[in-house]
This record gives C-alpha cells, sequence and structure tokens, in this order.
C-alpha cells in the first residue's frame, strides 16, 4: 500500500466519524461510561492490593520462645530465616514485652503486678511473611522449630482485604467481559449506520473490482479513531478524579494507607483504554461490515 493510498483511505476513515456525528457522539459516550466504571474496579483493585501488600509485611506473625539461652535464640532465629516466604524478622526481648504489656495496661496496672521483679511474658520473634497465601504452611513450619513454645498469626485484617481484593477482582473482569460486549455492539451499531448511508457507493466500488481490504478500511479507522478519542476522554476523566482522591486520602486520616501514584496508575490506565478502545472499535467494524460485503 503506498502513501497515497494509505492517505485516501484514512481520510475516508475521518469522514465516516463526521458524516453520523449524532451516533458517533452517542458511541463516544457510551463507550467512554463503560471505560470510566471499568476504571473505577481497577484502580479499586490496584490500590486494595497494595494496601494488602503493605498490611502483610507489617502484621505477619509472632514467635513465643521457651526459656532459652542466646545461642539457642540466635539458632532459633536462623532457621526462622530459612524458611521460604519469610520476609523480615526481628527480635522482641522479655523487657520489650513487658514494656509493651505495661503501655497496652496502663489503666489496670494490677495485672502485671510483680512482674518487674519476676517477668513471665516470654521473648518473641516478630515475623512478617512475602504471600498471605503461604501463610498457614510458614505457620506449621515456625511451630516445628525446637526451642518455640507457639506462634500467633495476625493476619485477620489481611485475610478480610485479601478477600476483598479478590471480589472486586472478579467484579472488575465481569465488568470488562461486558463492557466489551456492550461497547463493540455500540461502536458496529454507529458504523452500520454509516455503512448503509454508503451502501450503493460500496456495491459499485465491489462491482469495480475494489477489495474487500480496500472497503473495509476506512470503516477499521472510524471504529479505531471512535475507541481512541473515547480512551483518551476517559482517561483524562479518570486521571482528575483520581489525582482528586488521592489528595483527599493524603490529607484525611486515612493517609496511612498505601496507594498506587495517579502517575503510574493513569498510564496503566491509558495504555488498557487504548488497546481495549482501539481493538473494540475495529471489531466492532469488522462485524458490522461483513453484510455488506457480500455481492
Amino acid at each position: 500500500m503506498n502513501l497515497n493510498t494509505f492517505k485516501y483511505l484514512f481520510s475516508e476513515g475521518l469522514r465516516n466519524v463526521f458524516q453520523n456525528k449524532k451516533t458517533t457522539i452517542a458511541s463516544l459516550i457510551i463507550t467512554c461510561f463503560t471505560m470510566i466504571i471499568f476504571g473505577v474496579f481497577f484502580i479499586a483493585t490496584g490500590n486494595i492490593e497494595k494496601t494488602s501488600d503493605q498490611l502483610t509485611s507489617k502484621q505477619g506473625m509472632e514467635v513465643f520462645l521457651n526459656e532459652l539461652d542466646e545461642k539457642n535464640t540466635i539458632r532459633v532465629e536462623n532457621s526462622i530465616k530459612l524458611i521460604d516466604g519469610i520476609g523480615q524478622v526481628k527480635y522482641k526481648s522479655k523487657d520489650q514485652a513487658l514494656e509493651e504489656a505495661k503501655e497496652r495496661f496502663k489503666d489496670t496496672p494490677a495485672m502485671l503486678a510483680g512482674y518487674d521483679e519476676n517477668n513471665k511474658l516470654p521473648a518473641s520473634f516478630l515475623v512478617s511473611i512475602s504471600n498471605l497465601d503461604d501463610s498457614n504452611r510458614i505457620k506449621n513450619e515456625l511451630s516445628q522449630i525446637e526451642g518455640v513454645d507457639e506462634v500467633q498469626s495476625k493476619d485477620f485484617v489481611i485475610q478480610v482485604s485479601s478477600y476483598i481484593s479478590k471480589v472486586v477482582k472478579v467484579i472488575t473482569m465481569v465488568i470488562l467481559v461486558f463492557s466489551i460486549i456492550g461497547s463493540v455492539l455500540i461502536i458496529s451499531n454507529t458504523i452500520k449506520i454509516t455503512v448503509h448511508s454508503r451502501g450503493k457507493e460500496i456495491s459499485i466500488m465491489k462491482y469495480v473490482g475494489a477489495t474487500n481490504a480496500f472497503i473495509r478500511i476506512p470503516f477499521l479507522v472510524q471504529g479505531a479513531l471512535t475507541g481512541l478519542v473515547s480512551a483518551i476522554i476517559s482517561t483524562i476523566i479518570i486521571g482528575i478524579v483520581y489525582r482528586f482522591a488521592i489528595n483527599s486520602i493524603n490529607n484525611s486520616i486515612l493517609s496511612s494507607l498505601a496507594t498506587v501514584s495517579p502517575q503510574d496508575m493513569i498510564i496503566k490506565l491509558f495504555l488498557i483504554f487504548l488497546g481495549l478502545g482501539i481493538g473494540i472499535g475495529i471489531v466492532g467494524s469488522y462485524i458490522s461490515m461483513k453484510k455488506y460485503l457480500k455481492v
């Protein structure tokens, strides 16, 4: 295909976009709406996952020890570090445990009466885990280490956030599927109107020997342009709203939550929208042309 032919086909596709302005605008609005809905759930999934990862690294497990000398304490620490999936390992002495208990029960000091002379609280290791799915295995392996008295898991909050993340992922995928189907149908119907209005012209082109590809390309360009513009508009709207939401979170009591930076999220979304928009436009155009190319 030479440059002049390409320019002609592209200009024809651009002409198609403006030929039926009302249907094109309707198509853009609905496609943008479906992209924005998908984008909201995509952003929610990304931020929930990041928060879950943050909670996983902070919560983890606490490994309580029997009365051990320094040599055996180091042995237990080395054994913990050898377990696959273990992140950070931090030692908490009996004295540190007592200080934390005093702070926790500062309103009822009688509960710790006599502990200063005879500290019965055990030393422990605070252990973070890399993947929540490995928590049961890691807990079992920790319990089997000689010198370990008890392992307490602190992953309830993580499990809840992980469950929410999985639910949102499923919802996002369902929305994506319906968005794609709906957008394909919308763009397909929009292009059908354009094709119908040029039906006689297409028939003449077929009879004089124009190939299906030559006739189809302008309509594929129309669909791709519709998808491209939808992607740009959707990204701008989502970007503005997401930046506002992040600024609000950072200036509120939720500022400690881990969030995906607006720049990273907007770039990801634009690439997804771009692929979806152009792909949906091309597929919708291809489907709408089938009937009219059978001459």
